[in-house]
């Protein structure tokens, strides 16, 4: 049987995807540091009683030298990662820590074994684009310690793909939401707001774009470029542009309630739009989102509706 590690595998995105892996028949074994970014509590709950669980830290070599030698590993999802682009300005030696120590912690025993292995990285690479749907040739520009310390990983993931000739490929996220969302994201705030009365503060005009993923879409991506042991740099997206503005809308229309809406001022870091070109996934591993901004909206409120205290 197939043996997976998921790294990050009781956050967010990394819980949807250990589901989807066990789900499917494989077996999976995580790894998570139980970051205080969310409580213990709430991460446990997320992660699959059926995972095989190691807590450490991915920036201590010897821990996750342990992890390898103890378990037969096919393939490694690698998304372990300190988030969220706002607190890297205030933290950025912890998040080039997590990020780029830990990533080549990661690569190294990989390199070593030639296991596969896929990299959760991030748009926010690009900085302020140049053009839209964004490619993945376009320049790179970060403007926060977070979109850095994803590129300089990224750089650590062709470097060793090159040197050790095994497969690695780094996959770019645009704006991941869906159950288990964290909670300082647009759509998990504004729908809780919205659906408990409460004021939704939108940074800048509300006309910046933003290209939505829901996280399902992002869990068949990776697991296809897996599948066809892929290498190189892949855009997750859904190659449709939607303002904030219009966001709180639809929000708004399928809660069938009105939002009280504050206007702030813009957050270093943030860029003014992001949409992603995603020909290449397409074309090279057959990806294809299948949730629209508003049946995706429908879902995570429903999921949220049943799941809130």
């Amino acid at each position: 049987m197939t043996n997976y590690l998921v790294t990050g595998g009781a956050g967010f995105i990394g819980s949807n995807l250990v589901d989807e892996l066990i789900k499917r028949g494989y077996n999976v074994i995580t790894i998570d540091n139980f970051d205080d970014y969310y409580s213990e509590d709430y991460k446990l709950k997320n992660l699959n009683p059926k995972a095989k669980l190691y807590k450490g830290d991915i920036t201590n070599y010897e821990f996750l030298k342990v992890v390898f030698d103890e378990n037969k590993i096919d393939g490694v999802f690698h998304l372990a990662a300190k988030a969220g682009v706002r607190a890297s300005v205030e933290k950025p030696g912890e998040y080039f820590n997590a990020n780029v120590v830990g990533t080549a912690n990661l690569l190294k025993l990989c390199s070593e074994r030639k296991i596969k292995v896929v990299f959760a990285s991030s748009s926010s690479v690009y900085g302020e684009v140049e053009y839209i749907p964004t490619d993945e040739n376009h320049p790179k520009n970060p403007i926060s310690p977070y979109a850095l310390s994803k590129l300089h990983a990224e750089q650590l993931c062709e470097f060793y793909m090159n040197q050790y000739d095994f497969p690695v490929a780094w996959t770019r996220f645009y704006t991941v939401y869906g159950p288990r969302g964290r909670p300082d994201m647009a759509i998990a705030k504004f729908t809780k707001a919205v659906l408990k009365g409460e004021p939704i503060e939108i940074y800048g005009n509300g006309e910046q774009l933003r290209d939505f993923t829901y996280v399902s879409d992002i869990v068949q991506g990776l697991t296809k470029v897996m599948q066809l042991g892929a290498r190189g740099c892949f855009n997750l997206g859904t190659s449709q542009k939607v303002s904030v503005n219009d966001l709180v809308k639809y929000i708004e229309e399928i809660a069938n309630r009105k939002a009280n809406v504050i206007y702030t001022d813009k957050k270093e870091g943030d860029v003014s739009r992001t949409m992603a070109d995603i020909t290449k996934a397409r074309e090279l591993v057959g990806y294809n989102p299948e949730y629209t901004i508003q049946s995706g909206i429908k879902e995570y409120m429903s999921w949220f509706v049943k799941n809130s205290d």
